[in-house]
């Protein structure tokens, strides 16, 4: 997955992406929880969390539930964690 936004994003950027994605407004409550989710994903981009670490917590997420939704959910969470990630990674062996 190559993300289609730059990572650290804003939260106007990330919601207006998922808003296009989805094809409607977010409510409330999504734009929260979007929110919760950037601030990972964000710090994860710049080293503030461990990737590993992020990854280990979504990868027991995915294994302890059932519901197709929220695994449709969390896989997506867990490809821009990896994307997040990556792009640390990749600073970090070029020295930039």
């Amino acid at each position: 997955m190559s993300i289609p936004i730059a990572l650290p994003a804003t939260s106007e950027d990330f919601i207006a992406y998922q808003e296009q994605l989805i094809r409607r407004k977010l409510t409330a409550a999504e734009r929260e929880a979007a929110n919760q989710w950037l601030g990972i994903f964000n710090d994860v981009r710049t080293g503030g969390l461990d990737g590993a670490i992020a990854l280990g917590k979504v990868d027991f997420l995915i294994s302890k539930n059932t519901d197709n939704d929220i695994l449709r959910f969390l896989t997506a969470a867990r490809e821009w964690i990896v994307c997040a990630w990556k792009g640390v990674q990749n600073e970090d062996t070029t020295g930039a």
